[in-house]
Protein backbone atom coordinates (compact mmCIF):
# COMPACT_ATOMS: atom_id res chain seq x y z
CA UNK A 1 0.00 0.00 0.00
CA UNK A 2 1.28 3.55 -1.21
CA UNK A 3 2.17 6.07 1.92
CA UNK A 4 -1.19 8.21 0.41
CA UNK A 5 -3.44 5.40 0.30
CA UNK A 6 -2.35 4.26 4.20
CA UNK A 7 -3.29 7.85 5.30
CA UNK A 8 -6.27 7.85 3.77
CA UNK A 9 -7.14 4.36 5.21
CA UNK A 10 -6.20 5.87 8.62
CA UNK A 11 -8.30 8.71 7.94
CA UNK A 12 -11.46 6.89 7.05
CA UNK A 13 -11.11 4.52 10.13
CA UNK A 14 -10.68 7.42 12.26
CA UNK A 15 -13.62 9.29 10.88
CA UNK A 16 -15.60 6.07 11.52
CA UNK A 17 -13.93 5.53 15.24
CA UNK A 18 -14.75 9.73 16.08
CA UNK A 19 -18.37 9.30 15.20
CA UNK A 20 -18.18 6.11 17.46
CA UNK A 21 -16.66 7.73 20.22
CA UNK A 22 -19.36 10.39 20.11
CA UNK A 23 -22.17 7.99 19.64
CA UNK A 24 -20.98 5.46 22.64
CA UNK A 25 -18.67 7.93 25.34
CA UNK A 26 -18.81 4.72 27.39
CA UNK A 27 -17.51 2.72 25.38
CA UNK A 28 -13.51 1.39 26.57
CA UNK A 29 -12.44 -0.15 23.59
CA UNK A 30 -13.87 2.79 21.27
CA UNK A 31 -12.21 5.38 23.66
CA UNK A 32 -9.15 3.48 23.25
CA UNK A 33 -8.59 2.93 19.46
CA UNK A 34 -9.98 6.53 19.30
CA UNK A 35 -6.70 7.91 20.97
CA UNK A 36 -4.18 5.59 19.48
CA UNK A 37 -5.70 6.37 15.97
CA UNK A 38 -5.49 10.35 16.72
CA UNK A 39 -1.96 9.87 17.62
CA UNK A 40 -1.04 7.77 14.56
CA UNK A 41 -2.41 10.05 12.41
CA UNK A 42 -0.57 12.52 13.61
CA UNK A 43 -2.30 14.54 15.79
CA UNK A 44 -1.16 14.85 18.92
CA UNK A 45 -2.93 17.53 20.76
CA UNK A 46 -5.89 15.55 19.71
CA UNK A 47 -4.98 12.26 20.87
CA UNK A 48 -3.32 13.90 24.00
CA UNK A 49 -6.84 15.00 25.17
CA UNK A 50 -7.70 11.75 24.35
CA UNK A 51 -5.70 10.02 26.40
CA UNK A 52 -6.23 12.65 29.32
CA UNK A 53 -10.46 11.75 28.92
CA UNK A 54 -9.99 8.20 29.06
CA UNK A 55 -7.52 8.44 31.91
CA UNK A 56 -10.55 10.38 33.32
CA UNK A 57 -13.02 8.04 32.47
CA UNK A 58 -12.06 4.71 32.66
CA UNK A 59 -9.08 4.68 35.03
CA UNK A 60 -5.11 3.81 34.32
CA UNK A 61 -4.78 1.81 31.28
CA UNK A 62 -1.27 1.25 30.87
CA UNK A 63 -0.56 1.51 27.24
CA UNK A 64 -3.13 4.66 26.71
CA UNK A 65 -0.42 6.23 29.91
CA UNK A 66 1.82 5.23 28.27
CA UNK A 67 1.08 7.05 24.86
CA UNK A 68 0.05 9.80 26.46
CA UNK A 69 3.50 10.53 27.77
CA UNK A 70 5.16 10.13 24.87
CA UNK A 71 2.79 12.45 23.33
CA UNK A 72 2.99 15.13 26.52
CA UNK A 73 6.97 14.73 26.26
CA UNK A 74 6.46 16.13 22.45
CA UNK A 75 4.10 18.82 23.83
CA UNK A 76 5.69 19.90 26.65
CA UNK A 77 4.06 20.68 29.95
CA UNK A 78 0.88 22.41 30.80
CA UNK A 79 2.59 26.37 31.13
CA UNK A 80 0.97 29.42 30.71
CA UNK A 81 1.33 31.85 33.99
CA UNK A 82 3.20 34.44 31.71
CA UNK A 83 0.31 34.96 29.33
CA UNK A 84 -2.14 35.01 31.81
CA UNK A 85 -0.27 37.85 33.67
CA UNK A 86 -1.55 39.06 37.14
CA UNK A 87 -4.83 36.40 37.06
CA UNK A 88 -2.52 33.57 36.74
CA UNK A 89 -3.51 30.73 39.22
CA UNK A 90 -1.20 27.70 40.07
CA UNK A 91 -2.81 24.73 41.08
CA UNK A 92 -0.31 23.45 43.63
CA UNK A 93 -0.83 19.95 45.43
CA UNK A 94 0.88 17.24 47.48
CA UNK A 95 -0.26 13.93 46.75
CA UNK A 96 0.91 9.91 47.25
CA UNK A 97 -0.53 6.79 45.95
CA UNK A 98 -3.28 8.58 44.39
CA UNK A 99 -3.82 7.05 40.44
CA UNK A 100 -7.30 6.23 41.12
CA UNK A 101 -8.62 9.83 41.51
CA UNK A 102 -5.50 11.95 40.52
CA UNK A 103 -6.54 11.86 36.82
CA UNK A 104 -10.04 13.05 37.19
CA UNK A 105 -9.26 16.21 39.94
CA UNK A 106 -6.37 17.57 37.33
CA UNK A 107 -9.17 17.19 34.79
CA UNK A 108 -11.50 19.03 36.61
CA UNK A 109 -9.09 22.15 37.14
CA UNK A 110 -6.88 22.14 34.22
CA UNK A 111 -9.48 24.76 32.13
CA UNK A 112 -9.21 27.09 35.21
CA UNK A 113 -5.56 27.14 36.33
CA UNK A 114 -2.46 28.01 34.23
CA UNK A 115 -0.31 25.67 35.98
CA UNK A 116 -0.15 22.44 37.83
CA UNK A 117 2.66 21.82 40.62
CA UNK A 118 2.37 18.61 41.63
CA UNK A 119 4.55 17.79 44.61
CA UNK A 120 4.69 13.72 44.81
CA UNK A 121 5.89 12.64 48.80
CA UNK A 122 6.97 8.93 47.60
CA UNK A 123 4.16 7.43 45.93
CA UNK A 124 4.76 3.52 44.34
CA UNK A 125 1.83 3.79 41.88
CA UNK A 126 1.39 5.70 38.56
CA UNK A 127 0.11 8.83 40.12
CA UNK A 128 3.51 10.70 39.55
CA UNK A 129 3.09 9.16 35.33
CA UNK A 130 -0.49 10.31 35.80
CA UNK A 131 0.72 14.14 36.89
CA UNK A 132 2.95 13.92 34.33
CA UNK A 133 0.97 13.10 31.64
CA UNK A 134 -2.04 16.15 32.69
CA UNK A 135 1.14 18.35 31.32
CA UNK A 136 1.64 18.98 35.87
CA UNK A 137 5.49 19.87 36.57
CA UNK A 138 6.36 17.29 39.07
CA UNK A 139 8.32 17.45 42.12
CA UNK A 140 10.09 15.06 44.57
CA UNK A 141 9.39 15.62 48.34
CA UNK A 142 10.91 13.41 50.71
CA UNK A 143 8.39 12.92 53.18
CA UNK A 144 9.16 14.35 57.08
CA UNK A 145 5.97 13.72 58.65
CA UNK A 146 5.18 17.73 57.87
CA UNK A 147 2.34 18.32 56.22
CA UNK A 148 3.22 21.92 56.26
CA UNK A 149 6.84 21.76 54.51
CA UNK A 150 5.08 19.09 51.73
CA UNK A 151 2.91 22.08 50.84
CA UNK A 152 5.25 24.67 51.62
CA UNK A 153 7.56 23.47 49.03
CA UNK A 154 5.15 23.27 46.64
CA UNK A 155 4.34 27.08 47.08
CA UNK A 156 7.94 27.67 46.24
CA UNK A 157 7.79 26.19 43.05
CA UNK A 158 4.79 28.19 41.70
CA UNK A 159 5.00 30.64 39.04
CA UNK A 160 1.35 32.04 38.92
CA UNK A 161 -0.07 35.01 40.88
CA UNK A 162 -2.24 33.04 42.66
CA UNK A 163 -2.27 30.01 44.44
CA UNK A 164 -5.33 27.36 44.50
CA UNK A 165 -5.05 24.51 46.99
CA UNK A 166 -6.66 20.96 46.23
CA UNK A 167 -6.04 18.00 46.95
CA UNK A 168 -6.16 14.40 44.69
CA UNK A 169 -9.73 13.26 46.30
CA UNK A 170 -11.68 16.38 45.05
CA UNK A 171 -12.73 18.13 42.01
CA UNK A 172 -14.52 21.15 41.06
CA UNK A 173 -17.78 21.57 38.78
CA UNK A 174 -17.68 22.82 35.63
CA UNK A 175 -20.53 24.96 36.26
CA UNK A 176 -18.65 27.15 39.05
CA UNK A 177 -15.67 27.75 36.82
CA UNK A 178 -17.36 31.21 36.43
CA UNK A 179 -17.65 32.02 39.86
CA UNK A 180 -13.71 31.29 40.42
CA UNK A 181 -12.96 33.25 37.44
CA UNK A 182 -15.13 36.02 39.04
CA UNK A 183 -13.26 35.79 42.24
CA UNK A 184 -9.98 36.44 40.45
CA UNK A 185 -11.32 39.43 38.31
CA UNK A 186 -13.04 41.24 41.67
CA UNK A 187 -9.73 40.82 43.11
CA UNK A 188 -7.53 41.77 40.97
CA UNK A 189 -6.37 44.51 42.23
CA UNK A 190 -6.32 43.97 45.88
CA UNK A 191 -4.68 41.55 47.98
CA UNK A 192 -7.91 39.25 49.02
CA UNK A 193 -7.59 35.49 50.24
CA UNK A 194 -10.72 33.12 49.57
CA UNK A 195 -12.40 30.89 52.08
CA UNK A 196 -13.82 28.15 50.24
CA UNK A 197 -16.71 25.41 51.47
CA UNK A 198 -16.05 21.98 50.98
CA UNK A 199 -18.77 19.34 50.18
CA UNK A 200 -17.55 16.38 52.36
CA UNK A 201 -19.65 13.42 50.60
CA UNK A 202 -20.50 10.71 53.29
CA UNK A 203 -22.75 7.99 54.06
CA UNK A 204 -22.79 8.73 57.61
CA UNK A 205 -26.24 10.99 57.96
CA UNK A 206 -25.07 11.71 62.09
CA UNK A 207 -22.17 13.64 61.01
CA UNK A 208 -22.06 17.37 62.42
CA UNK A 209 -23.64 19.68 60.31
CA UNK A 210 -24.86 16.73 57.51
CA UNK A 211 -27.14 18.31 54.37
CA UNK A 212 -28.50 16.11 51.97
CA UNK A 213 -27.38 15.85 48.87
CA UNK A 214 -29.84 18.92 46.88
CA UNK A 215 -29.02 18.07 43.05
CA UNK A 216 -27.53 21.08 42.49
CA UNK A 217 -24.11 19.13 41.29
CA UNK A 218 -25.78 16.58 40.01
CA UNK A 219 -22.30 15.31 38.07
CA UNK A 220 -20.40 15.50 41.56
CA UNK A 221 -23.39 14.50 44.08
CA UNK A 222 -22.48 11.34 46.08
CA UNK A 223 -23.57 9.50 48.47
CA UNK A 224 -26.03 10.13 51.18
CA UNK A 225 -24.93 13.91 51.64
CA UNK A 226 -22.40 16.00 52.69
CA UNK A 227 -20.90 18.17 55.81
CA UNK A 228 -19.08 21.13 55.73
CA UNK A 229 -15.87 22.42 55.50
CA UNK A 230 -14.06 25.61 54.99
CA UNK A 231 -10.71 27.27 54.91
CA UNK A 232 -8.37 29.25 52.35
CA UNK A 233 -7.67 28.13 49.34
CA UNK A 234 -7.35 30.70 46.70
CA UNK A 235 -4.45 33.31 47.74
CA UNK A 236 -1.96 35.16 46.53
CA UNK A 237 1.47 34.04 45.67
CA UNK A 238 3.22 36.01 48.71
CA UNK A 239 6.68 34.87 49.97
CA UNK A 240 5.56 35.60 53.41
CA UNK A 241 2.23 33.37 53.22
CA UNK A 242 3.08 29.91 54.19
CA UNK A 243 1.64 26.88 55.95
CA UNK A 244 1.66 26.37 59.43
CA UNK A 245 0.65 23.02 61.27
CA UNK A 246 2.35 19.47 60.98
CA UNK A 247 -0.91 17.67 60.12
CA UNK A 248 -4.29 19.97 59.78
CA UNK A 249 -2.48 22.91 57.58
CA UNK A 250 -3.57 26.66 56.97
CA UNK A 251 -2.37 29.79 55.81
CA UNK A 252 -4.68 31.63 57.71
CA UNK A 253 -2.30 32.48 59.99
CA UNK A 254 -0.07 33.92 57.96
CA UNK A 255 -2.52 35.99 55.84
CA UNK A 256 -3.95 37.33 59.35
CA UNK A 257 -0.76 38.38 60.38
CA UNK A 258 0.09 40.44 57.01
CA UNK A 259 -3.59 41.88 57.15
CA UNK A 260 -5.05 40.03 54.28
CA UNK A 261 -8.94 40.03 54.34
CA UNK A 262 -10.33 36.51 54.33
CA UNK A 263 -13.64 36.47 52.49
CA UNK A 264 -16.19 33.67 51.49
CA UNK A 265 -15.77 32.22 48.18
CA UNK A 266 -19.00 31.50 45.60
CA UNK A 267 -17.43 28.38 43.87
CA UNK A 268 -17.35 24.95 46.25
CA UNK A 269 -15.00 21.90 46.50
CA UNK A 270 -16.10 18.51 46.09
CA UNK A 271 -14.10 15.92 47.99
CA UNK A 272 -14.68 12.07 48.22
CA UNK A 273 -11.69 10.82 50.41
CA UNK A 274 -14.62 9.31 52.94
CA UNK A 275 -16.44 7.37 50.61
CA UNK A 276 -13.20 6.69 47.94
CA UNK A 277 -10.15 5.66 50.68
CA UNK A 278 -10.12 2.32 50.67
CA UNK A 279 -7.92 2.59 53.81
CA UNK A 280 -9.20 5.29 55.05
CA UNK A 281 -9.05 3.62 58.84
CA UNK A 282 -5.14 3.37 58.37
CA UNK A 283 -4.97 7.05 57.24
CA UNK A 284 -6.57 8.21 60.33
CA UNK A 285 -4.63 6.19 62.59
CA UNK A 286 -1.32 8.00 60.83
CA UNK A 287 -3.11 11.06 61.38
CA UNK A 288 -4.11 10.42 65.09
CA UNK A 289 -0.61 9.34 65.81
CA UNK A 290 1.08 12.24 64.05
CA UNK A 291 -0.90 13.95 66.46
CA UNK A 292 -0.59 12.18 69.70
CA UNK A 293 3.32 13.39 68.57
CA UNK A 294 2.40 16.62 68.16
CA UNK A 295 0.23 17.13 71.38
CA UNK A 296 3.15 15.45 73.03
CA UNK A 297 5.54 18.20 72.05
CA UNK A 298 3.14 20.80 72.50
CA UNK A 299 0.99 20.01 75.65
CA UNK A 300 -0.68 23.86 76.12
CA UNK A 301 -1.50 23.76 72.30
CA UNK A 302 -5.32 23.78 72.86
CA UNK A 303 -6.15 23.34 68.95
CA UNK A 304 -3.88 20.30 68.54
CA UNK A 305 -5.56 18.79 71.76
CA UNK A 306 -9.06 19.42 69.62
CA UNK A 307 -8.04 17.84 67.00
CA UNK A 308 -6.54 14.98 68.61
CA UNK A 309 -9.88 14.17 70.50
CA UNK A 310 -11.82 14.37 67.42
CA UNK A 311 -9.53 11.82 65.99
CA UNK A 312 -10.01 10.02 68.71
CA UNK A 313 -13.37 9.59 68.52
CA UNK A 314 -13.51 9.11 65.02
CA UNK A 315 -11.52 6.23 65.37
CA UNK A 316 -13.81 5.13 68.06
CA UNK A 317 -11.29 4.87 71.00
CA UNK A 318 -14.03 6.62 73.16
CA UNK A 319 -12.13 5.99 76.11
CA UNK A 320 -8.99 7.91 74.98
CA UNK A 321 -11.20 10.59 73.61
CA UNK A 322 -13.20 11.11 76.64
CA UNK A 323 -9.34 12.00 78.73
CA UNK A 324 -8.86 14.33 76.14
CA UNK A 325 -12.20 16.26 76.20
CA UNK A 326 -12.06 16.19 79.87
CA UNK A 327 -8.72 17.73 80.13
CA UNK A 328 -10.17 20.66 77.82
CA UNK A 329 -13.29 20.93 80.06
CA UNK A 330 -10.34 21.39 83.03
CA UNK A 331 -8.86 23.89 81.60
CA UNK A 332 -11.80 25.85 81.42
CA UNK A 333 -12.70 25.19 77.61
CA UNK A 334 -16.50 25.03 77.68
CA UNK A 335 -17.76 25.33 74.02
CA UNK A 336 -20.85 24.10 72.37
CA UNK A 337 -18.41 21.42 70.40
CA UNK A 338 -16.83 20.14 73.38
CA UNK A 339 -19.70 19.60 75.15
CA UNK A 340 -21.43 18.09 71.69
CA UNK A 341 -18.41 16.00 71.06
CA UNK A 342 -18.23 14.65 74.81
CA UNK A 343 -21.56 13.46 74.28
CA UNK A 344 -20.51 11.58 71.53
CA UNK A 345 -17.92 9.71 72.94
CA UNK A 346 -20.03 8.76 75.97
CA UNK A 347 -22.73 7.53 73.57
CA UNK A 348 -20.26 5.35 72.22
CA UNK A 349 -19.55 4.13 75.98
CA UNK A 350 -22.89 3.72 76.46
CA UNK A 351 -23.09 5.95 79.71
CA UNK A 352 -26.43 7.33 78.20
CA UNK A 353 -27.61 9.29 80.92
CA UNK A 354 -23.77 11.48 81.35
CA UNK A 355 -24.41 11.70 77.24
CA UNK A 356 -28.13 13.34 77.10
CA UNK A 357 -26.43 15.88 80.09
CA UNK A 358 -23.70 16.71 78.06
CA UNK A 359 -26.02 17.14 74.50
CA UNK A 360 -28.30 19.59 76.74
CA UNK A 361 -24.98 21.60 77.47
CA UNK A 362 -24.35 22.07 74.09
CA UNK A 363 -27.88 23.18 73.14
CA UNK A 364 -27.88 25.69 76.75
CA UNK A 365 -24.97 27.01 74.68
CA UNK A 366 -26.28 26.72 71.02
CA UNK A 367 -30.32 25.68 70.88
CA UNK A 368 -29.97 25.66 67.55
CA UNK A 369 -27.55 22.67 67.33
CA UNK A 370 -29.60 19.89 65.04
CA UNK A 371 -27.01 17.23 66.17
CA UNK A 372 -26.72 17.22 69.50
CA UNK A 373 -30.87 17.68 70.21
CA UNK A 374 -30.30 14.25 67.83
CA UNK A 375 -27.90 12.83 70.79
CA UNK A 376 -30.40 13.96 73.14
CA UNK A 377 -33.54 11.82 71.70
CA UNK A 378 -30.78 9.12 70.99
CA UNK A 379 -29.71 8.67 74.50
CA UNK A 380 -33.14 8.62 75.56
CA UNK A 381 -34.08 6.03 73.58
CA UNK A 382 -31.57 3.71 73.85
CA UNK A 383 -32.37 4.17 77.94
CA UNK A 384 -36.07 2.76 76.78
CA UNK A 385 -37.77 6.10 77.80
CA UNK A 386 -39.38 7.01 74.25
CA UNK A 387 -42.33 8.83 76.07
CA UNK A 388 -39.48 11.18 77.31
CA UNK A 389 -38.20 12.29 74.08
CA UNK A 390 -41.09 12.37 71.72
CA UNK A 391 -42.39 15.76 72.30
CA UNK A 392 -38.93 17.02 72.56
CA UNK A 393 -37.88 15.43 69.15
CA UNK A 394 -41.04 16.84 67.37
CA UNK A 395 -40.18 20.37 68.49
CA UNK A 396 -36.69 19.93 66.99
CA UNK A 397 -37.67 18.31 64.23
CA UNK A 398 -40.25 20.98 63.15
CA UNK A 399 -37.55 23.72 63.60
CA UNK A 400 -35.13 21.47 61.43
CA UNK A 401 -37.46 19.98 58.77
CA UNK A 402 -34.48 19.16 56.24
CA UNK A 403 -32.68 17.04 58.87
CA UNK A 404 -33.26 13.57 57.91
CA UNK A 405 -32.22 11.95 61.22
CA UNK A 406 -34.19 13.83 63.44
CA UNK A 407 -37.28 12.91 61.46
CA UNK A 408 -36.29 9.19 61.10
CA UNK A 409 -35.89 9.30 65.28
CA UNK A 410 -39.27 10.96 65.76
CA UNK A 411 -40.34 8.11 63.71
CA UNK A 412 -39.13 5.35 65.75
CA UNK A 413 -39.90 7.16 68.49
CA UNK A 414 -43.77 7.46 67.36
CA UNK A 415 -43.53 3.76 66.84
CA UNK A 416 -42.32 2.80 70.22
CA UNK A 417 -45.08 5.50 71.40
CA UNK A 418 -47.54 3.41 69.42
CA UNK A 419 -48.83 6.89 67.32
CA UNK A 420 -48.64 4.77 64.46
CA UNK A 421 -50.48 6.91 61.88
CA UNK A 422 -47.83 9.73 62.54
CA UNK A 423 -45.03 7.40 62.32
CA UNK A 424 -46.11 6.46 58.61
CA UNK A 425 -46.50 9.88 57.43
CA UNK A 426 -42.91 10.74 58.24
CA UNK A 427 -41.76 7.45 56.64
CA UNK A 428 -43.18 8.30 53.50
CA UNK A 429 -42.11 11.62 53.38
CA UNK A 430 -38.45 10.29 54.07
CA UNK A 431 -38.84 7.27 51.39
CA UNK A 432 -39.46 10.22 48.86
CA UNK A 433 -36.82 11.90 49.82
CA UNK A 434 -34.86 8.87 49.37
CA UNK A 435 -33.46 8.53 52.99
CA UNK A 436 -33.29 4.72 54.23
CA UNK A 437 -35.87 4.81 57.13
CA UNK A 438 -35.81 0.49 56.81
CA UNK A 439 -32.23 0.37 57.78
CA UNK A 440 -32.22 3.15 60.61
CA UNK A 441 -35.43 1.37 62.08
CA UNK A 442 -33.46 -2.22 61.94
CA UNK A 443 -30.51 -0.72 63.52
CA UNK A 444 -32.87 0.67 66.19
CA UNK A 445 -34.28 -2.85 67.01
CA UNK A 446 -31.15 -3.96 67.25
CA UNK A 447 -29.44 -1.52 69.49
CA UNK A 448 -32.44 -1.64 71.75
CA UNK A 449 -31.80 -5.71 71.98
CA UNK A 450 -28.31 -5.66 72.80
CA UNK A 451 -28.72 -3.07 75.64
CA UNK A 452 -30.78 -5.16 77.09
CA UNK A 453 -34.40 -3.46 76.36
CA UNK A 454 -36.51 -6.38 74.57
CA UNK A 455 -39.59 -5.09 75.52
CA UNK A 456 -39.01 -1.75 73.78
CA UNK A 457 -37.24 -3.52 70.87
CA UNK A 458 -39.77 -5.60 70.54
CA UNK A 459 -42.85 -2.91 70.49
CA UNK A 460 -40.88 -0.95 67.88
CA UNK A 461 -39.99 -4.22 66.03
CA UNK A 462 -44.39 -5.05 65.77
CA UNK A 463 -45.42 -1.55 65.45
CA UNK A 464 -43.05 -1.72 62.51
CA UNK A 465 -44.32 -4.93 60.44
CA UNK A 466 -47.66 -2.96 60.48
CA UNK A 467 -46.86 -0.48 58.26
CA UNK A 468 -46.78 -2.05 54.44
CA UNK A 469 -43.76 -2.81 53.40
CA UNK A 470 -43.97 -0.43 50.40
CA UNK A 471 -43.01 2.09 53.15
CA UNK A 472 -41.45 0.38 56.69
CA UNK A 473 -41.95 -3.35 56.37
CA UNK A 474 -39.49 -5.13 58.86
CA UNK A 475 -38.78 -8.76 57.99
Amino acid sequence: MQPSQKNSHLDDTLSVISAAAQLYPDSLNIARHHAELLAQCGRDGEALKACEAFLTDFGVDGELLSLALRLRQHIGCYERPAEAGSKSVSLCMIVKNEEKCLARCLASLKPVVDEMIVVDTGSSDRTVDIAAAFGARVFDFTWNGDFSAARNYSLSKALGRWILIMDADEVLSERDYPLLQHQLHSSADKLVAWSVTTRNYTNRTECEGWHANDGRYPEQEQGDGWYPGKKVRLFPALQNVRFRGDVHEMVEADLRIMGTPIEQADFVVHHYGELADDDRRAKQVRYYNMGKQKLLERPDDIIAAVELALQAGELELFDEALVLWDNLLSRGITSRDVFFNRSYVLMGLKRFNEASDMALKAMEVDPDHKESAYNYGMCLLNLARPGQAVAFIAQESAKHPDYPLLMALLCVLYLCTGESASAQAISEKLRAGNYAVTGFVKERVAVLEQLGHLTTALRLRQAAAKIPATNMGIQ
